[in-house]
């Protein structure tokens, strides 16, 4: 019998685990003063702890336990997502003052802190994938999807950041959407499987597709909630705050292609009920 059935006892798991390992990666962290206050502040609760999930999820579909490795993994996509919000929401990209309802990083300790809380965050979480004890292949396999993903958020970033103002069609909003979100949900599940011995170069492959779709599918999700909300600042505004018919059909197609992903999986006999909460938790945002 599997460990984990549900997402609910798997982000249980991973607030006690993540606790832990952010301690074993800062061993003097009592030293950083305001800086490791930062830190806890930007990676606490209640965060969604969708990137480890992810991960888990795709680990568990070949596995029936959680291990050390797929553990490290969680923790640095949770580390490197904290990252990339942290940053996105400063004043120079897109100025946003809250998150989860409470203040921006940079709005509780200041732009300067929040900047270098931002860079440690992205270090700890290659230092947290150096925790991992893999075969030499497996993991360079691990660490070049990770460092692709590092670069394309940049590039996403700056995609976006150069969009400001300006009226985007479909295509540019979907090449922002792959880079800033796509990139990371994509890598997230790939990262997962590539923690099991059992992996193969097929199930990553399909992992990766997966989560490409789903990470468009999810921001497209995003932005309509944003658009309804009347949220600044959001990404597809222009693209579909005058066609939500457009983006509720691409939605139906990605979310259908996303579905095809995991019947195929299972009839090879993977198992994939965690997958598919994932794909129901983003439908329900």
């Amino acid at each position: 019998m599997q460990e984990y059935s549900t997402l609910d006892s798997l982000k249980s798991r991973f607030e006690g685990v993540f606790t832990s390992n952010k301690g074993i990666l800062l061993p003097n962290s009592n030293n950083l003063g305001i800086l490791w206050e930062a830190i806890e502040y930007s990676t606490a609760p209640p965060s969604k702890r969708f990137m480890a999930l992810l991960s888990y999820s795709s680990f568990l579909a070949i596995e029936e336990n959680l291990n050390e490795n797929i553990h490290w993994a969680a923790s640095a996509m949770e580390l490197f997502h904290t990252f990339t919000l942290l940053h996105d929401a400063l004043p120079s990209l897109n100025n946003r003052e809250t998150r989860h309802g409470m203040p921006s990083c940079h709005k509780k300790f200041g732009e300067s802190v929040a900047i270098l809380c931002g860079d440690l965050l992205h270090s700890l979480s290659y230092k947290s994938l150096n925790k991992i004890q893999s075969n030499s292949e497996s993991f360079h396999k691990l660490m070049d999807r990770f460092s692709d993903m590092s670069a394309l958020v940049i590039f996403g970033h700056m995609e976006d950041l150069l969009s400001n103002n300006k009226s985007l069609d479909w295509r540019g909003t979907r090449s922002i959407y792959e880079a800033k979100i796509a990139s990371l949900i994509a890598t997230a599940l790939t990262i997962g499987s590539l923690c099991s011995s059992k992996c193969s170069e097929d199930f990553t492959d399909v992992m990766f597709s997966f989560g490409h779709d789903l990470g468009i599918a999810f921001q497209i999700k995003d932005d309509l909630s944003n658009i309804e909300h009347d949220v600044s600042n959001t990404i597809g505004s222009i693209s579909f705050a005058n066609n939500k018919e457009l983006a509720e059909i691409e939605l139906q197609i990605l979310f259908e292609k996303c579905e095809n992903f995991l019947s195929q999986l299972s009839d090879k006999g993977y198992r994939t009920l965690l997958l598919m909460d994932m794909i129901n938790l983003i439908k329900a945002l």
